[in-house]
């Protein structure tokens, strides 16, 4: 199992607080294959209660969740077992005080590979559609990534 629970205060004009929570469970384990699947909540609250205050905009309160399922497999037991694959898709709500609830969805792609032990290269491509100023924003991104344990 996989469990993480967050409070975050900012301190910009908006004073908000955001609560997160999520977890996430290996289901099924078949040699290189694993699969995962979790659920995730969040909560924001804006403490001055007005959707404007300063030069942010944030909704008064926002609720949402999300249920995530993950495949992950290096790329064979015969090929290279320092090449490992991810998949990660999502879908979920989110409801903003006075706005329209939003249906939330992502997926993504992850490759690295391992040339050691103790290091990790590796790269995600992504598409998501998340909520932002009480409206759908749609996400493209790219990430690189290195780890070194040492």
């Amino acid at each position: 199992y996989e469990v993480a629970l967050s409070q975050t205060d900012f301190s910009d004009t908006n004073k908000r607080s955001e609560f997160s929570a999520y977890m996430k469970s290996r289901v099924l384990s078949v040699d290189a294959h694993n699969f995962k699947f979790g659920v995730a909540a969040y909560l924001s609250q804006n403490k001055h209660g007005s959707s404007f205050d300063g030069f942010y905009f944030n909704p008064e309160k926002i609720g949402a969740y999300d249920l995530s399922a993950t495949y992950f497999t290096h790329a064979g037991l015969a090929f290279n077992q320092n090449i490992y694959h991810q998949v990660d898709v999502s879908i979920g709500q989110t409801k903003q005080k006075n706005y329209e609830s939003i249906l939330t969805y992502g997926a993504s792609y992850y490759i690295a590979v391992r040339p050691t032990s103790d290091m990790e290269v590796g790269l995600k491509l992504g598409y998501s559609s998340r909520p932002y100023d009480g409206v759908s924003e749609k996400n493209v991104n790219i990430a690189g990534s290195m780890s070194y344990k040492f």
